[in-house]
């Protein structure tokens, strides 16, 4: 595929996934914003959103291990890889396919796995045997660090007729950047409900 086109949004079979999975094929040099369009006029959410979505390319995304606000519900774009193809320095073409995706963030699974192809300079004759890779997923992210998600708060919220509180504890800095800024972004999730609100000081 062309460096900068972009494929339909498609329902696809990945291997050890037992539905198919909304997947959109694309190119390195492909615009990020492009990618979350097409996902969206499909029904869908691109989850890897960075602030230079309108001048960043999915390659980089890759390389970087983008995120954005959404990687806190739906992880970053290592995360979200189903595969993806390289060049080695030899000139052979690497594809790379995850096995057995947990559709989730990569560092929830106990070991995730990796089928490694080499193909030769035309891109279509394959070189040797697929490679499978084992490696434990916890490796994949320091422990207490999640790309984009720093814990902010602690407390408990409850319901009562439709009317809802919360009470939150803040960390020593996040207290402070709430009294610099006056109001503070806040995602509140739970029983498979999530909502955006903003806190006032």
């Amino acid at each position: 595929m062309p460096a900068a086109d972009i494929a339909e949004t498609l329902q696809r079979a990945l291997p050890g996934v037992a539905e198919p999975v909304p997947t959109v094929h694309c190119g390195a040099g492909t615009v990020t914003r492009r990618v979350m369009d097409a996902a969206e006029a499909a029904g869908f959410v691109f989850a890897v959103d960075p602030t230079s979505a309108d001048a960043s390319c999915i390659g980089g995304n890759v390389a970087m291990n983008a995120g954005g606000k959404k990687a806190v519900l739906w992880g970053t774009a290592l995360d979200n890889l189903a595969s993806w193809r390289m060049v080695d320095p030899t000139g052979h073409f690497l594809e790379v396919t995850r096995l057995d995706h947990n559709l989730g963030k990569i560092h929830d699974v106990a070991v995730a796995r990796f089928s490694v192809q080499r193909y030769r300079a035309d891109g279509v004759t394959l070189f040797g045997n697929p490679e499978i890779l084992e490696i434990p997923g916890a490796t994949f992210r320091k422990t207490g660090l999640g790309k984009g998600a720093r814990k902010v708060a602690s407390g408990s919220a409850t319901a009562t007729g439709g009317n809802a509180s919360v009470r939150l504890r803040f960390t020593p800095k996040a207290a402070r950047k709430l009294t610099k800024l006056g109001s503070v972004p806040l995602r509140i999730a739970g029983a498979g409900v999530a909502t955006t609100t903003t806190l006032k000081r």
